[in-house]
């Protein structure tokens, strides 16, 4: 859950997680590699038949249906100094999930 506030004590960024067990598992399914993420996985949690994947047509246009990036790069020097520091912990968080994925080598 990422919460971001501008509190009294001017906190810009406030990350919370519950922290995942060391013991567990990961699976990482990627946006840019979706459907072969998908299939492997399934696989690796012992499916016995194969995963109905759309038409690469199709998955296009489910994964990025603006068809264009959400964000312009019109944010300011201040704005991403700040995006930076908000992200920072966020960042991390995903490069640990890629790490302990155990479905990615």
């Amino acid at each position: 859950i990422v919460f971001v506030s501008t509190h009294v004590n001017r906190s810009l960024c406030h990350i919370e997680v519950n922290p995942l067990p060391q013991d567990r598992e990961v699976f990482v399914i990627r946006t840019n590699y979706l459907w072969n993420d998908w299939i492997h996985v399934n696989n690796l949690l012992g499916s016995t038949y194969d995963v109905p994947v759309p038409s690469k047509k199709d998955a296009e246009r489910v994964i990025n249906a603006r068809g264009r990036l959400p964000v312009r790069n019109n944010v300011s020097e201040k704005g991403k100094r700040i995006l930076c520091r908000c992200l920072k912990e966020e960042i991390r968080m995903y490069i640990n999930l890629l790490n302990r994925a155990v479905n990615l080598s």
